[in-house]
Parts: structure tokens; C-alpha cells; sequence
């Protein structure tokens, strides 16, 4: 019975905090915009109060006895109820100051009630191990229900709570599953025995490098996961969703690991073969599924092995707080090296590569290694494995058939010759990082590069048919495309033979389009119109300016103005454009909040009567079709579509790209395109608001 309620309260209180994050993100969007930031800062505030929330757990476990401690968080919980159903008051200037703002609002919004909530994981299996329960010496197990309840909000929130609730009901099932929680640890704090503290064995000395490993081993799987994620999501597919596998598998490694049910790894030598296997898959032509299956089976494993010696090293239960207060520093520190650190410290994408690096390095304890003719046929082994690999993979450059293999050597004679010497493993690691990152730096024919906090760029010299273009990828997304013999023609999406050309085919003096891209749109500013763009990343702006010559040749007729598109148009007079273009549905990062009714009502305020919205749809896993439909319906107004597929014929003409659009507006505004064969739609999605939003139903399942 006492296991029992435990694992239920460990379970309620994982659910609610993997539930309320997605939540308060989704709440916030409209107010801030739709740009990473918001959800950085988000992820941010959350990492930070659950670390609070154990250091705070670690200090009432050790400053006061058992029940008193209990007492404490109970009133602690209580006190927060109210705050349960959460609502959000902005506190401060929004608009100036957005992320402290964001940050102090969160706070006062829903700090108290996920400050609670965080300490649980510590604070419940601490109480546990002073319980009669006969498992109770190993409180550790109910870590277990508490990623179970992780895993299970994580999975259900975007195909069960979100598709079936609005953030309203969510608010109130939330606040139902906080009170529930309360009512499970009042029962749990029933079973507490404050005598019990004083019989537990003492706590084994815990070194500064017993410390440090908890730290590393928390770390690296944390900053791998995040890495990982980037890489499949925006390198490999787009896919929308995908970053769930990764955080899922993550859990799972949690589950498995603080099981007991699987013994103590073996020296994990096989790893050396994964990563040299690896590796060469950056540079290999293969199919998605195979790419993505690589790298997240090389991340479960490696996840897997270091949470598995975090759980076999785990100390006694009077130091179980303090375990955990390192283990999310950790974490904390694999967030913060992704989120913050590398794209001010990297061009490109490193950390990804740098971290697996750093792990192949901590795979094996060093001390121990060389009396192991396991490891060093296995480290010989990996070593021909890096070289066959290189040769192998699909490339022409000669300095990458020496760094791939290059690590492994390194990593084979300093295992077998410095094993004991700690700054020489540092000294190596930070040789190879080094080198790695000059040779990814330089040693490849990409014309410029940039990476922001939103997303990395990349310009690349192209040749289309005999002639030379220049190309501009965000990620693995092509978003402008110019030959250099015709400087100033659109191309691309934006080709005058594309659907975008057929929108433009009307009089208009004014236009916003959101998304600059390379700048194609500036090609239909005639002489007496306008086209105000609205761009949330200035690296897109300074690349654009700097290799592309659309706005050059555009000249004073085209304004470029930073920030989010939905918040730039509030400050726009009523009735100003003749035709706004949204340009930002191209891609894995769906801003759900420039496309819902209140969205589009700001964007009719701002339209000219007979004027019309037009949306790019092209996407190769969304619909969103139907979404755009049945709000104009709800709006009362008229949608229509397009595909508008490249051939043969377009490409001789230059690089034209499929694209699809939707364009809103009264019907009789829509005539000039139904002339063009373009389509009205049907409206069977569900209206999409601030308060609901549903993208797995437009997911293209075929």
C-alpha cells in the first residue's frame, strides 16, 4: 500500500510538470511572438526552478527532522493551490523588455506551484526510505514511476491533451491534477517515520571527483539529447514532432537504468565501433529513416550507459538530495551549453559533434583501462573501423580522410600511453575539438555562413544548368535562390511563373510580406509601390544585403524591420496594405500564433479594402490548408489554392521550386486567381485559436 501511493504521487507530479511546460509556452506566444527566444526563455525558467526545487528539497532534508520537513512542503503545497489554475499577468514592459518580463511574470504566474512540484522526485523518495515499506532501503526505484509520468505527458500532450482540450480546460485539468498531487503527498507524509533518520548507515565519503562525475555523466547525455535533436530535426528531416524520440528515448534511459533490472553495463567498449560508425554518416548519402535510426540508437546507448553508472554509483539515501542537486546541475549545464553558450561560441553546429567527442573520451574509467586487453584490442579495433569509414564515405576533400579517424587515434595511444595523467585527457580532447572545428570551419566551399540564436544559415555557390546561383539554406530549407546572370529575377519560390507571381499579378501600391528570405518578394516592387518586410532574425537581413541584390536594386522602395510579425503589425495604421504575404510555413517550426483567427484578424485590420492575405503553404509533412480554410470561414470569408509544381520546361528557365499557397479574402477579391485555375478549399480542420491549436491532425500521415 505505501509503495503504492508513493508511486502514484511520483507519477501525478512528473505528469504535471512535463504538461505545464508546453502550456505556459503556448500561452505566452501570442503576447511575445512566435521566435525562439520565447521558448528558450521558457525552458530556461523551468530548468532553473527545478533546480531550485532541489536544492530546496536537499536543504529541509537536512536542516530539520523528517516530519518536519514534511510539514514544511505541505503547507508549501497548499499555499501554492490557488495559483493552480494558472493564468497569465504580464508584469513590466512586454514590449522593451520581453524576456525578463517573461521571466517575472512566469514567476509570479506559476513559479510557486512548479517550484512544489519540482521538489518532488528528492523529497518523495527520501521520505520513502523512512518508511516501513520493505523497499524502502532503496528509495532510488520510484525515480522510475517519476520518468514513467514524464514519458507519459511528453507522449500524450501533443496527440491526446492538445488536440482534445483548449489551453482553458487545460488550465482547470491541471489545477485538478495539482490538487490530486496534494492529496497524495499529505498521504505519503502519513507514512513518514522520524526516528528512522537517525538508523540510516552514514553517507560514504563523496569526493570533489565523485562529485564531478555525477556532473560529467548528467551532462552528456542532457547536451546529446538537445544536440541530437537539432541534427535530425533540421539537418536530416523537418519532420514536425520528431524532437519527440530523442527527449523519449531520454527517459527511457532514466527508466531502464534506475530499474534495477538489468546488471552493471560492462566495460562499454562497443562504443568506440558506434561512434566511428558515426561519424562517416555526417558525410554518406543514405535514406532518412537510416540517418535518423543511427544517430538516436548511438544516442540511447550512450544516454543509457552513463545513467546506468549514475545509478550504480548512487550513494546512500542520506545522500540521495544531494545526488540529485548534482544530477540536474548537470542537466541544467547540457541546456545551457546548447541553448546559450554554442550558437555565440560556433558558425555552425558543433556542440553536437563535440559532445560525442567528449563522451567516447568517458566511456571507459581511464584508471582501470589499461589493465584491459578487452579495451585495447577494442580501441585498435575503432581505430580501423575510423579509417575504413573515412574511406568509405562519399567525399573529396583529403582532410576529411584524416579527421575522422584522426580522434580514435589519438584516443587509442593516449588510453595505452597516459592513462593516469588527467590534464593530458583535456589536453587531447580540447586538440581534437580544436581541429574538428577548424576543418568544419574551413574546409568546405560554402560561400558565408551564420548561425543566430534563432537558426544557422548557409550560402552556397550553386550551378543550375551551366549557369551560377547563389542559394541560401536555413538549415536543410532552401529560402531564396538568385542567378548571377540575371541579378534581380526572382527564382525559387518567388519565380513570376510560380503561384507567388500569380498573386502578385494585380495593382497594388503597398505590400508586407513576413519572411525575407534572400529577398526575392523586393523583384515586384514596381516604381510607386512599396513592400515592407518584417524579418525576425537580422543574420537573414545581413546575409541578404550582403549576396543577394534584390534589396539593393529594391532600393528605398523596400523596408526591412526586425522582429516578430504579429507584434510589428500592431504598430501599423489600420488599412494600409493591398496585399500581406506570410512567408513562414516552409519549414519544421510552425508559428502556430501568426496563423489562428486572432491573427488574422489583426492582419485584415491592417488590409485595404479589396485586399487579400496570402499564405505559403509549401510543407512536406503539414497540410495546412484546411486550418487557413476554416478560419477565413469563421472570419466570413473566401479561401483559395494552388500547387504550382516545377517541370522540365520551368527549369530551363531557371531554378523554380514547387510551392503551394493559400490566399484569404472576400470572394470577389479572389477572381483574378479563380481565372487562374486556383481552387477554393474546404474548410473540415477545426478553427484554430490562441486558446487551441492542433498540429498532429495536419500532420501528412501518407
Amino acid at each position: 500500500m505505501q509503495i503504492f501511493v508513493f508511486v502514484a504521487t511520483m507519477f501525478i507530479s512528473a505528469c504535471l510538470l512535463f504538461v505545464v511546460q508546453p502550456m505556459i509556452g503556448k500561452m505566452v506566444l501570442p503576447d511575445l511572438g512566435g521566435s525562439a527566444a520565447v521558448w528558450t526563455t521558457c525552458m530556461l525558467f523551468f530548468q532553473t526552478i527545478l533546480l531550485c526545487g532541489y536544492i530546496y528539497a536537499h536543504a529541509i532534508t537536512k536542516k530539520f527532522s523528517t516530519r518536519t520537513a514534511a510539514i514544511i512542503h505541505s503547507v508549501l503545497a497548499i499555499a501554492a493551490l490557488p495559483l493552480s489554475l494558472i493564468s497569465i499577468h504580464w508584469v513590466g514592459d512586454v514590449i522593451s523588455h520581453p524576456i525578463s518580463s517573461l521571466l517575472i511574470t512566469l514567476t509570479i504566474s506559476v513559479g510557486l506551484p512548479f517550484f512544489v512540484i519540482s521538489a518532488s522526485a528528492p523529497l518523495l523518495q527520501f521520505i520513502f526510505s523512512t518508511t516501513d515499506a520493505k523497499s524502502a532501503n532503496d528509495p532510488y526505484q520510484l525515480y522510475t514511476a517519476s520518468n514513467f509520468g514524464s514519458l507519459g505527458a511528453l507522449v500524450s500532450y501533443p496527440f491526446l491533451i492538445e488536440p482534445m482540450l483548449g489551453l482553458t480546460s487545460q488550465t482547470w485539468v491541471w489545477a485538478g491534477g495539482y490538487t490530486a498531487y496534494i492529496l497524495g503527498i499529505l498521504v505519503c507524509f502519513r507514512f513518514a517515520k522520524t526516528g528512522k533518520k537517525e538508523e540510516m548507515t552514514t553517507a560514504s565519503l563523496l569526493t570533489l571527483s565523485r562529485r564531478l562525475r555525477w556532473l560529467l555523466w548528467g551532462f552528456i547525455p542532457s547536451s546529446l539529447m538537445l544536440g541530437v535533436t537539432q541534427y535530425i530535426s533540421t539537418d536530416i528531416a523537418p519532420i514536425p514532432l520528431l524532437w519527440l524520440v530523442p527527449l523519449s528515448l531520454y527517459l527511457v534511459t532514466f527508466i531502464i537504468a534506475f530499474s534495477n533490472k538489468i546488471p552493471k553495463l560492462p566495460m562499454f567498449w562497443p562504443f568506440v565501433f558506434s561512434l566511428c560508425l558515426l561519424i562517416p554518416t555526417y558525410q554518406i548519402a543514405m535514406p532518412i529513416f537510416w540517418k535518423v535510426l543511427i544517430h538516436t540508437t548511438v544516442f540511447f546507448l550512450i544516454a543509457l550507459y552513463f545513467h546506468k553508472r549514475l545509478a550504480d554509483d548512487r550513494p546512500p539515501v542520506d545522500r540521495l538530495t544531494e545526488f540529485f542537486v548534482i544530477l540536474s546541475i548537470g542537466g541544467a549545464l547540457g541546456g545551457l551549453f546548447n541553448g546559450v553558450l554554442a550558437p555565440f561560441l560556433f558558425v555552425q553546429k558543433l556542440e553536437y559533434n563535440i559532445v560525442l567527442l567528449v563522451a567516447m573520451f568517458a566511456l571507459v574509467p581511464i584508471d582501470s583501462a589499461i589493465k584491459s586487453r578487452t579495451f585495447v584490442s577494442a580501441s585498435l579495433a575503432g581505430l580501423v573501423v575510423g579509417c575504413l569509414g573515412a574511406c568509405v564515405a562519399r567525399v573529396d576533400d583529403w582532410y576529411v580522410y584524416i579527421m575522422l579517424p584522426a580522434p580514435f587515434i589519438v584516443y587509442a595511444i593516449m588510453q595505452l600511453r597516459f592513462n593516469k595523467l588527467w590534464p593530458v585527457n583535456l589536453a587531447v580532447v580540447v586538440s581534437i575539438v580544436a581541429a574538428v572545428s577548424f576543418t568544419l570551419e574551413w574546409g568546405t566551399d560554402d560561400t558565408d555562413r551564420a548561425r543566430s540564436f534563432y537558426s544557422t544559415y548557409t550560402v552556397l555557390d550553386e550551378d543550375h544548368q551551366g549557369r551560377k546561383t547563389i542559394q541560401l539554406l536555413s538549415g536543410g530549407t532552401a529560402h531564396g535562390e538568385e542567378v548571377l546572370d540575371v541579378p534581380g529575377v526572382p527564382f525559387a519560390y518567388y519565380a513570376n511563373e510560380s503561384c507567388f507571381g500569380e498573386v502578385m499579378n494585380r495593382d497594388f501600391n503597398t505590400v508586407n510580406v513576413v519572411g525575407l528570405g534572400a529577398g526575392a518578394a523586393a523583384a515586384y516592387a514596381v516604381e510607386g509601390s512599396t513592400i515592407d518586410f518584417f524579418e525576425i532574425d537580422e543574420a537573414v537581413l545581413t546575409l541578404a544585403k550582403k549576396h543577394f541584390s534584390y534589396l539593393k536594386r529594391c532600393g528605398e522602395r523596400c523596408k526591412v524591420e526586425i522582429g516578430d510579425g504579429r507584434r510589428l503589425f500592431l504598430g501599423k495604421l489600420d488599412s494600409t496594405y493591398d496585399i500581406i504575404v506570410l512567408d513562414a510555413y516552409n519549414s519544421d517550426a510552425v508559428p502556430t500564433h501568426l496563423m489562428t483567427v486572432e491573427a488574422m484578424k489583426i492582419y485584415l485590420s491592417k488590409l485595404k479594402p479589396n485586399g487579400v492575405i496570402a499564405f505559403h503553404t509549401s510543407n512536406r509533412y503539414l497540410a495546412l490548408e484546411s486550418v487557413l480554410s476554416s478560419n477565413a470561414k469563421a472570419l466570413g470569408l473566401s479561401s483559395v489554392g494552388k500547387i504550382c509544381k516545377t517541370s522540365d520546361e520551368l527549369e530551363k528557365i531557371g531554378p523554380i521550386l514547387s510551392n503551394s499557397w493559400v490566399v484569404v479574402g472576400d470572394k470577389q477579391d479572389l477572381g483574378y486567381l479563380i481565372d487562374g485555375n486556383w481552387k477554393f478549399l474546404k474548410d473540415d480542420e477545426k478553427v484554430w485559436t490562441d486558446d487551441f491549436t492542433n498540429i498532429a491532425s495536419v500532420f501528412r500521415w501518407e
